[in-house]
């Protein structure tokens, strides 16, 4: 009998181990943008997390679920200051729904005694609304950055659709 917990208690710390192994080597999440999606770089060791572009992906559930799942996994082991950024063109009404679910996992992370900056990009009045309603409903202080590149370049709409001005 005392075997068995030896073997357990092995089997426990290898679990374990593998765990931290895991969450501190973690790899990278780099999605390139296309011509829905944006380009997304998550990287831990160089504390790189950024997303940029435009979103009009039909399916966002299923585009931003690798996403969320990797923040879930940061989350356990985060580093000191999580610094994110947001540079977005445009985005449609599902793809807002999981930039919240993001913000909201960065919220969490900032409720467990993390810090967590986030600065938001905006090039027209309608993205910077935008990011004053993610601010508040997430309750972490927004540093706004005016892309002067982006300034008056495209309106957001409800459906998939986009216009530049």
């Amino acid at each position: 009998m005392n075997y068995y917990y030896h073997f357990l208690f092995y089997l426990i710390t290898l679990a374990v181990e593998n765990l931290f192994y895991n969450l501190s080597t973690m790899q990278n999440l780099i999605i390139e943008a296309s011509n829905t999606s944006p380009h997304i770089i998550f990287d831990k060791q160089n504390n790189k997390f950024k997303i940029e572009g435009k979103s009009v992906v039909e399916e966002s559930n299923q585009f931003f679920e690798p996403v969320i799942k990797w923040l879930e996994n940061y989350c356990l082991s985060p580093n000191l200051v999580t610094h994110f950024e947001f540079n977005m063109d445009y985005f449609n009404i599902s793809s807002s729904k999981n930039i919240l679910a993001i913000l909201y996992k960065l919220n969490d992370l900032k409720k467990s005694g993390n810090e967590v900056k986030i600065t938001w990009y905006y090039g027209d009045d309608e993205m910077y609304e935008f990011g004053e309603d993610f601010a508040f409903l997430v309750k972490i202080p927004f540093h706004f950055m005016e892309d002067s590149n982006k300034k008056n370049t495209v309106s957001v709409f409800a459906n998939n659709d986009y216009k530049s001005k």
